[in-house]
């Protein structure tokens, strides 16, 4: 069976009182997550509702996480890459021979995006944002972050990686192939709930 399940949260009080008016902290973020890969685990019938209450999020060295439980169920429990931005948390599994990774940004949370631009991006990266926006910089942003995970890489090794000009088409179909150091990756992007901008990059086997 081919997994590939995509889920979005939004971190309410009613589920959280705790939770700061500016930002859930980052235990909040990632019991949200954690509930959120049970319940698809669970609803698609990867594993039973039992068996996916024992299952936790563990972390390698690098930040890339990973789902574990009983040694029985190691070999059904899909790769998984998580994603938060201000209330919102995503969540995405796949097959373990897929490399893939999510990123989502909350588009209504005020950023100089001008300035990071100028600041992370190269020459015609920044080119494209000036052409595009803000919209322009996140889908660059999350198109970035989104590949690094996809390498379970964190944000050093996505501020290496140069799009140029190879996301012009995401503005008028939210997908296209890019090419990275010889890799080829699948983008799809999509807008959520008018709020939300994610970027899913899968890695692309070669023939």
């Amino acid at each position: 069976m081919k997994i590939m399940l995509l889920s979005f949260k939004r971190i309410n009080s009613s589920d959280f009182p705790e939770i700061n008016e500016a930002r859930p902290s980052l235990e909040v973020r990632r019991i949200a997550a954690l509930a959120l890969a049970r319940s698809l685990l669970a609803e698609q019938g990867i594993i039973s509702h039992e068996q996916a209450k024992k299952v936790e999020i563990h972390r390698l060295k690098s930040g890339k996480p990973f789902l574990k439980s009983s040694q029985a169920l190691e070999q059904v429990l899909p790769s998984i890459s998580i994603s938060h931005s201000g209330f919102w948390v995503g969540c995405f599994l796949s097959d373990k021979e897929s490399p893939s990774g999510l990123d989502i940004e909350d588009i209504t949370l005020y950023r100089p995006y001008k300035k990071l631009s100028e600041y992370a991006f190269f020459r015609e990266e920044n080119q494209f944002v000036s052409e595009a926006g803000q919209l322009g910089f996140y889908q660059l942003w999350t198109a970035k972050e989104a590949i690094a995970k996809c390498n379970g890489k964190g944000l050093s090794y996505a501020l290496k990686i140069d799009l140029g000009f190879q996301l012009k088409n995401l503005l008028s179909n939210n997908e296209t192939i890019v090419n990275i150091k010889n890799e080829d990756y699948h983008l799809y992007q999509q807008i959520v709930d008018n709020s939300l901008i994610m970027t899913l990059a899968t890695k692309k086997s070669r023939p």
